[in-house]
C-alpha cells in the first residue's frame, strides 16, 4: 500500500505472528504497526485513519497500545478508536453491525491482537494506526481472503481464477483498487511521507 516506506510485510490473521518470529528481531525495541481495517461504525469510513487505543480480542481479552506515535516523531492528533481482532473476514454490513455491537469496536481486522501477543511474548512496546478500507456499509467479496498469501503478498492467480467463476468480481476489483488508493493517500497524509523508522530496538 504505500512500498516506498519499506516497511515489513508481516501477513494476515495468525500468520503474522510467525513471521514476526522469522524477522529475528532483537529482544526489546518499539514497534509501529500500520495496515488496512474493515470499518463497522459510520465514524469508519474508507479513508478514516485512526491510532488505535485497545484491541478487543476474539477470547474477550483487551490489549492496549505500550507506545506512542511521538516515539517516531509523528505529531497531531490522530483519532483514537478501540478494533475488534477476528480470524475471519467480515464481509457484510449486517455481519459489520452486529461485530460493532457485541465488541464496542469501530474497527476490525485480524492481526492486531496477534501482534500485541508477540510484542508481549518478545519485550517490544507497540503502537498501531489503521486506514479504513471497507466501511461499514461496504461488502467485501468472500473469495477475498484467497487472495492473499500467508506472507501477505498478492496472490495474482488466485484473484484472477475467482474472477474466471465469478465475473461480477471486476466491479469488486475497480472498487477494491480505489479503497486501496484512497486508504494509502490518507496514510501518507496522517503519518507523514516517508515514515523514515519503524521499529527500533533499545
Amino acid at each position: 500500500m504505500v512500498p516506498e516506506w519499506n516497511a515489513c510485510v508481516i501477513g494476515p490473521g495468525v500468520s503474522c505472528f510467525h513471521n514476526l518470529n522469522r524477522l529475528a528481531l532483537p529482544t526489546g525495541g518499539t514497534m509501529m504497526v500500520f495496515g488496512l481495517a474493515g470499518g463497522l461504525r459510520s465514524e469508519a469510513q474508507t479513508g478514516r485513519v485512526l491510532q488505535i487505543h485497545s484491541v478487543r480480542n476474539i477470547d474477550g481479552s483487551i490489549l492496549e497500545p505500550t507506545a506512542s506515535l511521538s516515539v517516531f516523531g509523528i505529531g497531531g492528533s490522530i483519532p483514537s478508536a478501540v478494533v475488534a481482532c477476528v480470524n475471519d473476514v467480515v464481509h457484510s454490513p449486517s455481519a459489520k453491525a452486529s461485530l460493532a455491537h457485541r465488541t464496542g469496536a469501530s474497527l476490525v481486522d485480524m492481526e492486531s491482537a496477534n501482534i500485541a501477543q508477540w510484542c508481549l511474548a518478545n519485550n517490544w512496546k507497540w503502537c498501531m494506526v489503521r486506514a479504513v478500507l471497507d466501511g461499514p456499509n461496504d461488502t467485501l467479496p468472500p473469495e477475498i481472503m484467497n487472495w492473499c498469501d500467508q506472507n501477505g503478498k498478492l496472490n495474482v492467480w488466485a484473484m484472477l481464477r475467482s474472477v474466471l467463476f465469478h465475473p461480477g468480481l471486476i466491479a469488486a476489483l475497480r472498487w477494491l483498487a480505489r479503497a486501496n488508493r484512497i486508504a494509502g493517500d490518507a496514510l501518507r497524509s496522517v503519518l507523514g511521507h516517508p515514515v523514515s523508522i519503524l521499529a527500533k530496538s533499545h
